[in-house]
């Protein structure tokens, strides 16, 4: 993944993963894990970094948009649950066969 990252991002080219610049492991983060807590933890670290700073704040921004569209985009479970009335089956299975075609 690191190589991928530095392949787009030429001005990471020959820089170690653990010295990236904040905002770039935030951006990591937020394409991989953004429900992690490591994530958060980049997300309010630059947060604060950008106070004051125009361009930080603007790829900031960015980078929180995309993951808001993609937490969206996520079906959410609560969402699907089987409501349909189910059977319940009690006793032991002495057998079991193939169910017979209607």
């Amino acid at each position: 993944m690191t190589s991928i990252f530095q392949g787009c991002r030429s001005e990471l080219k020959d820089v170690n993963p653990e010295d990236y610049p904040d905002i770039h492991k935030m951006a990591i983060l937020a394409d991989i894990a953004p429900y992690s807590r490591e994530y958060n933890t980049f997300r309010q670290k630059v947060g604060k970094e950008a106070q004051g700073n125009t361009e930080l704040e603007i790829e900031y921004q960015r980078i929180l948009d995309r993951v808001r569209q993609t937490k969206d985009s996520v079906v959410r479970m609560e969402n699907c649950r089987f409501t349909a009335p189910v059977d319940e089956i009690e006793g032991t299975v002495a057998s079991v066969s193939p169910a017979a075609s209607p």
